[in-house]
């Protein structure tokens, strides 16, 4: 199942142009990915790696991808049994997708976030 998930949310062109960089700065993205206010440290390690670049940039996506699910889980909070019911369905999406990204990174593959994956592109 999470094969599929992999397969899905993959980006094979820039996976391939990650070539060996993916083993050596696997520990940077992850920590970047655990911690998303450190979406830069990959970056910061090595700035002309398309591995450290990507993952700067999806973990960037990331960070505000949750601040606007977080913005948004506030305001159903709001809402009396619905609310509480959509703020748990979203926590656990949140926690899934973390997850997912975490493995997916470990094992450097090249996971886009829907939607802000592509609009976002500070680091060039």
């Amino acid at each position: 199942m999470l094969d599929n998930i992999f397969e899905t949310f993959n980006d094979p062109a820039a996976e391939e142009s990650f070539g060996p960089d993916s083993e050596t700065y696997r520990v940077h993205a992850f920590v970047a990915y655990l911690i998303p206010i450190l979406f830069f440290v990959p970056f910061i390690t090595n700035k002309y790696s398309d591995y450290c670049k990507f993952h700067s940039n999806q973990c960037l996506a990331w960070m505000i991808g949750v601040f606007a699910l977080n913005i948004i889980k506030t305001i159903l909070a709001h809402i009396p049994v619905l609310g509480a019911i959509l703020n748990l369905v979203i926590k656990l999406a949140m926690l899934a997708a973390w997850v997912i990204l975490l493995i997916g990174v470990w094992r450097g593959k090249a996971l886009k976030i829907p939607f802000l994956g592509d609009l976002i592109q500070a680091f060039k």
